[in-house]
């Protein structure tokens, strides 16, 4: 298997919150990498850890009360054994494919993360629209085509998207002391026989606290094609960028 090295960067309150938000950057990065380029299989979520993390009330926030899509929660946790969570969602009539995703130590914390960015991504459907009816199709760029190719091809029976039941109890860290984070964080990349580096990044004449990650034996999420359509605007690529 040839070296790998992840990296992930972030920015923070302090420099040790700046570190763990760069570290899990690229323990996310390394299991979307292994489970949609990879053959990492995705495990279901039990329905009362999704009710306790407080999920139903933060989604009823973020649509309003409103019911128009359908979503679904995965973890992907793939070689460091913190909570790693694909979250997805598809209009009723199971167009516009958005995702989002998020590793963090909290279960709790990963799912809200990941829902957020899920929503996120919703929205740039609605943006990418707009562009499209105001400047053209022409005028898109990769990112925007990857909107439109993702609401093509990825569907609610996608394989990827399908997940083994819930398996035994994984780990899953309570509180939120930045030290005990990092220190539980560095414990499962040691457990993966990965090692971990943190470079400061923090510029004095800003003052925010920037910190960049870097770890061996991780998977980096690999460079996608180029999009490309038909004539009728259809994506006629085989692989879909999922990010």
């Amino acid at each position: 298997m040839p070296y790998r090295l992840g990296n992930g960067v972030a920015a923070g309150r302090t420099l040790i919150e700046a570190a763990n938000r760069a570290i899990w950057e690229l323990v996310e990065r390394d299991a979307v990498a292994r489970w949609w380029h990879g053959d990492q299989v995705a495990h279901a979520i039990g329905e009362d850890v999704l009710r306790d993390s407080g999920l139903p009330d933060l989604l009823s926030r973020y649509r309003s009360g409103k019911t128009t899509r359908t979503c679904g929660w995965v973890d992907i946790r793939a070689a460091v054994d913190i909570p790693v969570i694909a979250a997805f969602s598809f209009s009723r009539d199971g167009s516009d494919f958005a995702c989002g995703f998020a590793a963090r130590p909290n279960m709790a914390d990963a799912v809200h993360a990941a829902t957020k960015e899920m929503v996120q991504m919703e929205i740039g459907h609605h943006l990418v629209r707009a562009k499209q009816q105001v400047h053209g199709f022409e005028k898109l760029n990769q990112d925007d085509l990857a909107y439109i190719a993702r609401s093509q091809r990825v569907t609610p029976d996608h394989p990827k998207l399908k997940a083994a039941p819930v398996g035994s109890k994984s780990s899953s860290l309570e509180g939120s002391d930045e030290l005990l984070l990092l220190d539980y964080t560095r414990q499962a990349l040691l457990r993966a026989d990965c090692t971990a580096f943190i470079v400061d990044l923090t510029r004095d004449r800003i003052g925010i606290p920037v910190a960049r990650a870097l770890a061996t034996g991780l998977q980096q999420i690999p460079p996608g094609d180029v999009l490309q359509f038909d004539s009728v605007g259809r994506c006629i690529n085989f692989n879909i960028p999922v990010l």
